[in-house]
C-alpha cells in the first residue's frame, strides 16, 4: 500500500470502502473495550483474578492505537504541502 491508499483507508475517503469502514468500526470497538476494561480494573476481585489478561489487552491496545496514530501522522504530510 502506498501513502495515498493508507490515507484513504484511515480517513474513509470513499463511503463504500469496506476496509475503511471495517477499520473505523474496529477502532470504535477497541475504544469501548478499553473503557470497559478500565471500569472492570477498578473492581479488585475482578482485576486480581484476571490481571494478566488486563495487562495483555492493554499492551495490545496501546500498540494498535500507536500504529494507527503514526500512520495518521505519516499520511497527513501528504496534504501538508498544499497548505503551506
Amino acid at each position: 500500500m502506498n501513502k495515498k491508499s493508507i490515507y484513504d483507508v484511515l480517513n474513509i475517503s470513499d463511503p463504500n470502502d469496506k476496509v475503511s469502514q471495517w477499520l473505523n468500526v474496529s477502532i470504535i470497538i477497541l475504544i469501548i473495550l478499553n473503557v470497559l476494561s478500565v471500569i472492570f480494573e477498578t473492581v479488585e476481585s475482578i482485576y486480581s483474578s484476571y490481571v494478566i489478561y488486563f495487562n495483555v489487552f492493554e499492551t495490545i491496545s496501546v500498540m494498535i492505537f500507536t500504529i494507527e496514530y503514526l500512520l495518521r501522522l505519516w499520511t497527513c504530510l501528504l496534504f501538508l504541502s498544499c497548505c503551506i
